[in-house]
C-alpha cells in the first residue's frame, strides 16, 4: 500500500472536521486529489473551513454556512436529524456495570472491572473529547451538559466552537439506540464499538474495531513490538494483560507461583476475559502519541503526552507534555507511528487512534 504520510495538527480544526472529512473520501471516490483533503483542511482558515460542504449519509449535501442566525436549526421531531450529519458518540461500553448507557455483554468485551462511578464513565470523561468537536458533528450524551460549561469553555478554550450537542434525555430527546436500530443511514462514530448499535450503523466495522483495539493484535502491528508467549509458565517474569482492558486494569506481572494464583483467581471473578501475555521490560519513559488516520492514508498528528512514573515504580494515569518538545517528539515518535498507521489501514481502520511507546520495548495499550 501506499506510504502514509504526516500533517501536523493545527489546533484550530475540529475531530468532527476530520472525521467528515475522512467520510466525504469514503463516499466520493471521483474527489480529485483526495489524498490531499487533510493537507487543504488544515491550511484553510477557520471562516473557509466553517463554509465546507459536508455530504451526509444519505448523499443529500448540506451548508453548514458561517452566519450562526443562518443555520439550520437542530429540531427534530421524535429524534430525527434533519441534518442527516454524523452522530459521535465519545462515552465508551461497559462490561462490569448496569448504570452505563451502553452494554457490551456479549461480543465487544471490555474489561473495566471494577468499574467506574457512572457519573464520571457517562459525563465527565466523555465531555473532555467533546469540548473539540465542533459544530460539523452532531455530539450525543446521555443527559444535558452541567449548567455554565459552554460558557467555561468558551473563556478556557483557544478558538472554541460550540460542539452540536444532542442528548437523551427529555420529552423530545434524541434515542440513540432507537434511531441507530430504524435508521441504517445514520452514521455514529463511536470511541469502541458499541453492541447496541447496529454494525452498519458504525464508521468502521465494530468487528474490525475490536479486533486493531485488542492488545492480542500488537505483534502484527510492528516488528518494533515486545515478545509474545503462549502462556505464562515459559519464560518469567512475564507480563498478562487482559486484551480490551480499560486505562491500566487487568495488568499482571507474573514472577512466581504466587502470582500465577493471584491471576488465576481474577480471571475465574471476572468471567475469564482473553488475556495476551508478553515478555517483562523494565520501563524507563512511557511516551504516547495522539493523531488521526484518514483513509486516504494521511496521518494527522496531535501530540506526544508522558505518563509519570511513581516512586513505588508503577505509573501514574495521568499525563503531562511538554510543549517546546513536541517536534522533537513527533520526529522521535513517527516511525512507530507510521507502522500501526499502514496496519490500521490495511486492516480497514481509520479514525482517531493513540498507541504507547516504552523506553525499554515497544507496545500499544
Amino acid at each position: 500500500m501506499e506510504t502514509v504520510t504526516c500533517e501536523v495538527y493545527d489546533g484550530k480544526t475540529k475531530l468532527g472536521d476530520l472525521l467528515q472529512s475522512g467520510l466525504l473520501y469514503q463516499k466520493n471516490s471521483t474527489v480529485s486529489n483526495a489524498r490531499n483533503e487533510v493537507k487543504s483542511l488544515l491550511s484553510m482558515p477557520p471562516t473557509t473551513k466553517n463554509d465546507l460542504v459536508m455530504q451526509s449519509p444519505n448523499l443529500e449535501v448540506v451548508s453548514l454556512g458561517t452566519d450562526q442566525e443562518s443555520r439550520p436549526r437542530l429540531e427534530y421531531d421524535d429524534g430525527f436529524n434533519p441534518l442527516g450529519l454524523p452522530v459521535m458518540v465519545f462515552e465508551s461500553p461497559s462490561t462490569s456495570s448496569n448504570s452505563t448507557s451502553f452494554k457490551n455483554g456479549s461480543r465487544y468485551l471490555v474489561h473495566d472491572y471494577p468499574p467506574a462511578p457512572a457519573q464520571y464513565w457517562s459525563v465527565m470523561r466523555p465531555i473532555r473529547y467533546a469540548a473539540l468537536a465542533g459544530d460539523s458533528v452532531l455530539v450525543w450524551t446521555k443527559n444535558s451538559l452541567p449548567t455554565g460549561l459552554i460558557e467555561h469553555w468558551e473563556e478556557a478554550i483557544p478558538g472554541f466552537v460550540k460542539p452540536n450537542f444532542i442528548c437523551d434525555e427529555g420529552d423530545n430527546g434524541f434515542d440513540l439506540l432507537k434511531q441507530a436500530n430504524a435508521n441504517p443511514d445514520l452514521v455514529v462514530h463511536c470511541y469502541l464499538p458499541l453492541e447496541q448499535i447496529p454494525e452498519q450503523n458504525h464508521v468502521v466495522h465494530p468487528s474490525v474495531h475490536y479486533y486493531v483495539a485488542g492488545k492480542n493484535a500488537i505483534p502484527e502491528m510492528t516488528a518494533h513490538s515486545p515478545k509474545h508467549y503462549a502462556d505464562t509458565k515459559a519464560v518469567r517474569p512475564c507480563v498478562v494483560k487482559v486484551t480490551h482492558a480499560m486505562g491500566s486494569l487487568g495488568i499482571f506481572v507474573i514472577r512466581d507461583d504466587d502470582d500465577e494464583k493471584e491471576l488465576l483467581n481474577f480471571l475465574e471473578k471476572t468471567g475469564q476475559p482473553d488475556i495476551a501475555v508478553t515478555e517483562f521490560i523494565e520501563i524507563e519513559r512511557n511516551l504516547a502519541c495522539h493523531f488521526f488516520v484518514h483513509p486516504s492514508g494521511e496521518v494527522v498528528w496531535f501530540g506526544y503526552s508522558e505518563n509519570e512514573k511513581l516512586a513505588g515504580g508503577g505509573w501514574s494515569s495521568d499525563s503531562r507534555f511538554e510543549n517546546d518538545k513536541q517536534t522533537e517528539m513527533r520526529e522521535l515518535l513517527w516511525p512507530y507511528t507510521m507502522d500501526v498507521a499502514k496496519y490500521f489501514l490495511s486492516k480497514g481502520f481509520w479514525g482517531f487512534a493513540g498507541i504507547d511507546v516504552l523506553f525499554g520495548g515497544w507496545l500499544r495499550c
